[in-house]
């Protein structure tokens, strides 16, 4: 290896876009493997009627996910990226954007609410109803559009 290769490659290793690109990358393997190792087991282990209900649960958490993001990993990402040199306007971005999402948040909670009283079935798993829920909005609240 010549010195201009081996200087290139140490350069593209100490690049915060590398370590950004590892990390990102690390993030979407794990949230496709995990779900692969457990899943089956889940369904093994609970049976058809409790799976089918954890299933529902994560479907509906999967929905209220997307009402809460609503694009914001789209829009707010590119206004990001054109004030990344500007801190307050950063934090006006990130204020806004989180503000707008727990207002989001709260009218799928108050639909939640009316939803669960028309499910029998959830009635008796409240539980499972509820964990799906608050999954679902939490994962509607993650910054990953911020990096």
């Amino acid at each position: 290896m010549s010195r201009t290769t081996g200087a290139l490659l140490h350069r593209i290793r100490r690049s915060a876009i590398t370590h950004n690109f590892l990390a990102m990358f690390g993030t979407q393997i794990a949230t496709y493997a995990f779900p692969l190792a457990t899943i089956p087991y889940l369904a093994r282990v609970l049976g058809p009627v409790h799976w089918g209900m954890v299933a529902f649960a994560q479907a509906l958490g999967l929905y209220l996910s997307m009402v809460v993001e609503f694009g914001f990993n789209l829009s707010a990402t590119r206004r990001i990226a054109r004030a990344r040199e500007d801190k307050q306007q950063l934090e006006e971005i990130v204020a806004g954007v989180m503000g707008a999402k727990g207002l989001l948040a709260v009218v799928c909670v108050g639909a939640i609410f009316v939803l669960q009283h028309f499910l029998k079935s959830f009635q008796q798993y409240g539980i499972i109803f509820w964990a799906g829920t608050l999954s679902g909005i939490g994962q509607g609240f993650s910054m990953l559009w911020y990096f």
